[in-house]
């Protein structure tokens, strides 16, 4: 079971891990803090942005101290960027202008020199970030995640040869906008969206 989202990641691996113990349950801080620690050393400053619970809970600062405790690391939520994401306000001047309003001060006072992208949703805005800050070295946890996905497949000898697979999404809302989004993300891929009800 791969989680994908940071703030689940952040909050909820040990109750999953806890409930499904016959299979393999990873998220996905553990994995790219784990590749952040061996990457970056002191001279750099890592910045992570993502939402208001994954920052408060510190999983990224506390993962990244037990591989690498003098990396400096600093945070920032950014909570106007998913709702701006899933509206579809990506290309526009209202998120150029979320992006500075977040991260100018954040970036200049703290000298940040690579940004660590902690929500699935911001690598839908990473052009909008390499815009406003050329030579901003973008890091996306979910390189990380598919990994250490592979790496368990291969130890439990069940990864497929074939690189084609179905793509399936369920959702509990699906708007036009999340269609939108999906296409986005899975470019030319045939892809099937069904409705799921808790």
């Amino acid at each position: 079971l791969a989680i994908a989202c940071n703030t689940i990641s952040s909050t909820a691996i040990p109750m999953l891990q806890d409930r499904y113990q016959d299979i393999p349950v990873v998220g996905i801080i553990r994995p790219a803090a784990s590749e952040i620690a061996s990457r970056y050393g002191k001279k750099h400053s890592v910045g992570i942005i993502g939402t208001k619970v994954t920052v408060q809970s510190r999983a990224y600062e506390d993962a990244i101290a037990r591989y690498n405790p003098s990396l400096h690391i600093c945070t920032k939520a950014c909570p106007a960027f998913v709702p701006l994401i899933e509206e579809g306000i990506i290309e526009s001047e209202i998120m150029d202008l979320t992006v500075h309003h977040y991260l100018d001060d954040f970036i200049r006072c703290h000298g940040i020199d690579t940004l660590v992208l902690g929500c699935t949703h911001y690598p839908l805005i990473r052009e909008n970030l390499t815009n406003a800050y050329p030579g901003l070295e973008i890091f996306d946890p979910a390189q990380t995640l598919a990994c250490a996905v592979r790496d368990i497949l291969e130890q439990k000898d069940m990864l497929s040869a074939s690189r084609e697979a179905p793509s399936a999404f369920y959702a509990s809302d699906l708007s036009e906008n999340f269609t939108n989004l999906l296409r986005r993300i899975v470019r030319d891929r045939a892809f099937t969206v069904s409705l799921y009800k808790f």
